[in-house]
């Protein structure tokens, strides 16, 4: 093996021609080939045991596919996570308006409905389509169309009018069926009754409390959404003057 000493530093070389520094440097120009030889490892690919790497950033470029089993522990940082589209398990978002509703637009899209522009209204769907909301007075409309019954109440006050040329009327937001008027009264001398009408009838049924008999022939007119009646006295006509009156209607 012989001995060489370059830019004053002791080596020694063996059969094989093969350079062996016998003191160390601090710089690599110092020793003939020693920066190609260390370019060339750099550019190497080689393996680290994991317990060797404790530090540093790795490029992500480098790192493979791992299988899902292999990540068992550790927190990743959220602003690394990616955003996961609908057909994969996510929502395809990254922020949402506050409050309102999520449905499916699409197949792969997630949607949010607009607030209801009247409060308190109630949530309906189609057999196809969006959500959409309706408000409670079309609801009503709604189910009444479906079929469904609908109830309307409220009062008047008397005239002291009657007669045919005086008649009293009521008009509802359906087609009435069933009309009950009541002059339930507070005072122990007035005489309470009922006027019953009943749709595609042209007469009334008036009782009295005083006999709950038929009193009187009242005379009875339908329109699409209203009644109208008469007989022959504003108190059997239930008009009484500055009486009030209460009626419950039924579509």
């Amino acid at each position: 093996m012989a001995t060489y000493e370059y830019n004053g530093l002791m080596t020694v070389k063996d059969a094989a021609g093969n350079k062996y520094l016998l003191y160390p440097i601090t710089k690599a120009e110092c020793v003939d080939g020693l920066e190609e030889a260390l370019a060339a490892k750099a550019a190497a690919t080689h393996h680290h045991a994991a317990g060797d790497i404790n530090s540093g950033i790795f490029d992500s470029a480098r790192i493979p596919n791992l299988d899902a089993s292999k990540v068992a522990s550790g927190t990743m940082a959220a602003a690394r996570l990616p955003t996961i589209a609908v057909n994969k398990g996510g929502s395809g978002k990254t922020s949402w308006t506050a409050n309102r509703l999520i449905y499916p637009s699409a197949s792969t899209t997630l949607a949010q409905l607009a607030f209801p522009s009247v409060a308190g209204s109630v949530l309906r769907q189609g057999t196809s389509g969006a959500p959409y909301w309706t408000s409670l007075p079309d609801l009503v409309a709604a189910l009444g169309d479906a079929g469904g019954v609908r109830i309307a109440t409220g009062s008047y006050t008397g005239t002291g009018t009657y007669g045919a040329n005086n008649p009293c009327s009521l008009t509802f937001p359906f087609v009435p069926k069933l009309v009950v008027l009541s002059n339930a009264s507070t005072y122990s001398t007035d005489t309470s009754g009922l006027l019953v009408m009943v749709a595609g009838s042209n007469m009334a049924l008036s009782l009295d409390e005083s006999n709950q008999s038929t009193t009187s022939r009242i005379s009875l007119t339908w329109g699409t959404d209203s009644v109208s009646w008469h007989t022959t006295s504003a108190a059997r006509q239930m008009n009484t003057s500055s009486r009030n009156y209460h009626y419950v209607a039924f579509g």
